[in-house]
């Protein structure tokens, strides 16, 4: 779901770089980046690219299994979606919509660090479409960033890991937009230690946005939603064979996806 940069020319090329100066210099970039997306989408639509795709998947699959928001994550045997499918194969899917699939279509159902950048009313959504398109005994899995995490950082004294971690999201996830509300204090943060505070109000408003969940609010989401049994789970562990491995824990450094992570399971009866 979260957004990414369109692409108006290939990746790496030097007239990419040199029209992006050009646009950006006149103000147009960001509307000529729109109007490409638009291009792309309505051209897939008439290719009906994502019919085939989803067609093609479900046909083959003895069970089915929908990844939600994959980003660059592609899971083997899964039906990968994203907002803004990055690779050939991928789904487009909006999860904040309801989905183009019939009632209990799938046998599992994941998602991975998605629900901070949509509201909590399109997270009720989108479980209720999870819970819609899963057959009966069909099981949800969800990983997202935790609040608990979070509060947990004002331990007096933190552990090495979760000083490793201060120390990353100073040097990366306070210092990397121009554009930040937050930024006067993240110059302040370049000068000293990371303060806690800022750390967590940024997180909370720029990194992940709109609402950031702890296992008792994500779990009465999921209730709310009709799921039952519902379990927490170690980061890429489960029961279900079919759900173990499924996060992408290469994309921050060593541990610190599971350190900041909270995962449920559950079950459509």
């Amino acid at each position: 779901m979260t957004g990414t940069p369109t692409r108006i020319l290939p990746k790496g090329s030097a007239l990419k770089t040199q029209a992006k100066k050009v646009l950006q210099r006149v103000h147009l970039y960001k509307q000529a980046a729109r109007m490409h997306r638009r291009f792309r989408l309505a051209l897939r639509d008439v290719r009906r690219i994502d019919r085939r795709i989803a067609a093609h998947y479900l046909a083959e699959a003895s069970e089915p299994k929908l990844h939600i928001g994959c980003g660059d994550n592609l899971l083997d045997g899964w039906l990968n979606s994203d907002l803004h499918p990055r690779s050939k194969g991928v789904l487009r899917l909006d999860a904040t919509r309801p989905f183009p699939f019939a009632d209990d279509t799938f046998t599992y159902a994941y998602s991975e660090h998605l629900l901070g950048s949509i509201t909590f009313r399109e997270t009720m959504a989108m479980l209720s479409e999870c819970f819609r398109v899963l057959a009966p005994g069909g099981k949800l899995r969800i990983t997202t960033f935790d609040l608990a995490f979070l509060i947990g950082l004002y331990r007096r004294k933190p552990s090495k890991l979760q000083e490793q971690y201060l120390k990353w999201a100073a040097d990366t996830r306070l210092q990397r937009r121009e554009d930040s509300p937050h930024r006067a204090l993240q110059e302040r943060a370049a000068a000293q230690p990371v303060e806690t505070g800022l750390l967590v109000n940024h997180t909370l408003h720029s990194e992940w946005g709109l609402f950031v969940y702890d296992e008792p609010i994500l779990r009465r989401v999921f209730e709310s939603a009709g799921f039952q049994n519902i379990v927490k789970c170690d980061l890429n562990q489960s029961e279900d064979a079919a759900l173990c491995g499924l996060a992408n824990e290469g994309r921050l450094p060593a541990g610190f996806l599971r350190l900041e992570s909270v995962t449920l399971e559950g079950s459509k009866p």
